[in-house]
């Protein structure tokens, strides 16, 4: 994901479901899906300055 000010990312959710993430600059984080059920979920970063808007992940079963 890219955007800016992600330094101090404290949470990256998938669908409400928290995820594993690394900080890799202040305009990028890497995030890890949970598992979940084929079909679109919502995205969300949450840093300091409050939560990201959110984006849509599609968990593709094939």
């Amino acid at each position: 994901m890219g955007g800016s000010n992600l330094t101090y990312t404290g949470a990256v959710s998938f669908g409400g479901v928290p995820a594993s993430f690394s900080a890799i600059s202040d305009t990028q984080i890497v995030a890890t899906s949970p598992g979940g059920a084929p079909g679109t979920v919502n995205v969300a970063v949450h840093t300091p300055a409050g939560n990201s808007n959110f984006l849509p992940y599609v968990y593709d079963p094939s």
